[in-house]
């Protein structure tokens, strides 16, 4: 491989290509010229490549840091293997056998730690560096198998023996993140800004670091970073989603839903988008207003509503979302409206269904809750919010039903006994004044 110079920009490299397609990062690396295309080169990438994802790290946070490593590996490995001596062949020869054994050595508990025997694996490891404690990417693979094992204290020291050996972004980033586990968010952000020092081109660390800030009531910083990350990929999701989440929690709602919509257009298929989009919009806007124009607040909200329903039709919080919304404009008006200019001067209404499968909002509010209920029978929640509905139709029966089976459903809920009392009492009322 290149010199370690050049490993910095590998790593920026793959963190945009990423290395699910193997061929595709390779001609990538090869023509920005970052190392050389000869067949050792590329079965070393090819090799390092199928490590990463028989561990399961391809999808992980940061699989090109991830993968950096192992590169820088596969390069010790084979610079040990081939490292120019000055006291004769006999000593090029006995370090290309202390290389080629070292490397047997860490391919072997590789295989044990595929196996699933991840303490002997770890054990393994250790012999090997107990054998030369310089080897940078060694004490790099220790921190990651550490973290996968949850130990986030061990894995810390490992990552910072890489770091005290040579300093890279990515050790630094990682030692970031065990920090973060362990919650000492100061020393976290330290570490972040030291990997920054590095190479400022790394979007995971901007997000991280600002996932810190935040984490310590610094909005305007955390922000700044997030910002950072977007300014390396204008399209990097978890920046986009951190940064929505920031905005949705400081009230500015109009910026979160922006960021979330944008997160779903680049995630059209994936229902976590749609359900946090959904979950944004579903909030009441600033000062209680209600918006029934088309395209308006609670429209968008329905539409984001049924989208994660159809991505995820078995998760009841984006039925409980629509439910939500539609139980407030249900008592707004009857529908959607268009205002327009009628011919004698005045105003005419007229309604419009839009994403309202019913095209009414009471008969949308029943249809979900009687939806979700063919799939969470004993779901009290939606079997209460049937029960609003009714007692808005004035069907007290019906009403009185539902909140009693939902109050049984979870009798400590003081809501729902509520809820069931105050039906009685209109009951009772209604009997009454028809006696």
């Amino acid at each position: 491989m290149e010199s370690p110079a050049s490993w910095d920009r590998l790593t920026a490299a793959l963190a945009v290509v990423g290395v699910r397609d193997v061929n595709r990062a390779w001609t990538f690396v090869v023509e920005l010229g970052l190392v050389s295309d000869t067949p050792e080169h590329a079965q070393a990438f090819a090799r390092c490549v199928a490590d990463v994802a028989a561990e399961g790290e391809i999808t992980g946070p940061s699989p090109a840091a991830r993968m950096a490593s192992r590169l820088r590996a596969e390069e010790i490995a084979s610079d040990a293997a081939s490292e120019p001596d000055a006291n004769g062949e006999a000593a090029r020869a006995a370090q290309r056998e202390f290389g080629a054994s070292q490397k047997a050595a860490v391919d072997q508990a590789r295989e044990v730690w595929r196996s699933g025997d991840r303490e002997r694996a770890l054990a393994m490891l250790d012999e090997v560096i107990a054998r030369d404690e310089g080897q940078v990417g060694l004490w790099s693979s220790r921190g990651m198998w550490l973290e996968q094992l949850g130990r986030h204290a061990d894995a810390l020291v490992a990552f910072r023996r890489s770091t005290d050996l040579e300093p890279t972004y990515v050790d630094h980033y990682n030692a970031g993140n065990m920090l973060l586990a362990l919650g000492r968010l100061d020393e976290a952000i330290a570490e972040f800004d030291a990997s920054i020092a590095c190479n400022d081109a790394y979007p995971e660390c901007w997000v991280n670091r600002g996932f810190a800030l935040n984490k310590l009531d610094r909005a305007d910083d955390a922000r700044a970073a997030f910002n950072r990350a977007l300014a390396v990929d204008r399209e990097f999701v978890p920046a986009l989603r951190c940064l929505a989440i920031l905005e949705s929690g400081q009230g500015r709602t109009g910026e979160a839903e922006e960021l979330f919509a944008r997160i779903v257009q680049l995630r059209p298929d994936a229902p976590g988008p749609a359900i946090e989009l959904a979950r944004a919009l579903a909030k009441l806007a600033d000062g209680g207003r209600m918006d029934l124009a088309p395209e308006g607040r609670e429209w968008r909200a329905i539409e984001a509503c049924n989208q994660a329903i159809a991505l995820r039709p078995k998760d009841p919080e984006p039925r409980a979302l629509k439910a939500i919304v539609l139980g407030r404009l249900m008592h707004a008006n009857v529908s959607f409206r268009v205002m327009r200019k009628g011919e004698g001067g005045g105003v005419d209404t007229e309604l419009v269904p839009g994403p309202l499968e019913t095209g009414r909002f009471w008969h949308e509010l029943v249809a979900v809750c009687e939806g979700a209920l063919a799939l969470f029978p004993d779901d009290a929640w939606f079997v209460n919010k049937l029960g609003s509905a009714f007692e808005f139709a004035s069907d007290w029966p019906r009403a009185v039903e539902l909140y009693r089976r939902a109050a049984e459903l979870e009798p400590q809920s003081s809501n729902y006994q509520s809820d069931l009392a105050d039906a009685l009492k209109q009951q009772g009322e209604q009997g009454d004044s028809g006696a």
